[in-house]
């Protein structure tokens, strides 16, 4: 039975790996969607967190039963809440893609206000650190989640200097209005992802010590 038991534990760490790079997915995609100006691509993302949502479940679920069945003490118990806080996180970041495909959608009839420099770099950096969480949930890497956590501090930067950059597009022309609204929700959103990636590694570092910690401040 504890054979079996432990089993069902990798199983629910292979689940995360497979909740988190489709996620990861979405983050590519859902930027694509906005240089590009890709509606269909956009609604592919949009449709994708159905699947997402269902991963979730599917986890949740396993979780419940385990709690329920095996009664899990000390150490795997705190791996099984670490697992349903991380699916959180996980869910979360894919409702952020598909806010950002929304506004992909609503930005595709227009022409850039310029080229896109600072919001790529945001996307391409979560998408880094979203694979590196996952990768440090599965090894128990203190040293790795923490440089996640600085991490973070480079995707707050460039949010602020994209905050900045589009206000002052707007102050100049008021056509610009409408397309810096929708690329500064944008950037926040990327922002949040950020955050929801600093909340994973977060966990990793509870998981291995009992303690929870603030990485990014």
């Amino acid at each position: 039975m504890r054979k079996t038991f432990h089993q069902q534990l990798k199983d629910l760490q292979k689940d995360i790996v497979e909740m988190g790079s489709k996620s990861c997915e979405m983050i590519e995609e859902s930027l694509q969607a906005l240089i590009k100006r890709d509606k269909k691509l956009a609604e592919k993302v949009i449709n994708d967190d159905d699947i997402v949502d269902k991963m979730e479940l599917n986890i949740e679920s396993k979780c419940i039963e385990l709690i329920a069945t095996q009664q899990p003490m000390a150490k795997d118990l705190r791996l099984i809440t670490t697992v349903l806080k991380i699916i959180s996180d996980v869910e979360r970041i894919a409702d952020y893609t598909v806010d950002i495909a929304k506004k992909a959608k609503k930005l595709a009839p227009y022409e850039p206000l310029k080229p896109y420099v600072d919001v790529p770099k945001m996307a391409k950096l979560t998408q880094d650190m979203l694979k590196k969480s996952i990768k440090s949930f599965n090894e128990l890497d203190i040293k790795l989640a923490k440089k996640i956590g600085k991490m973070d501090k480079e995707v707050d930067r460039l949010y602020n200097i994209t905050f900045d950059e589009l206000i002052d597009y707007m102050l100049k022309d008021k056509e610009n209005v409408v397309r810096a609204t929708h690329l500064l929700l944008v950037a926040r959103f990327y922002e949040r992802i950020g955050d929801h990636i600093t909340n994973i590694v977060e966990r990793v570092v509870y998981l291995k010590t009992g303690k929870l910690v603030e990485l990014n401040y």
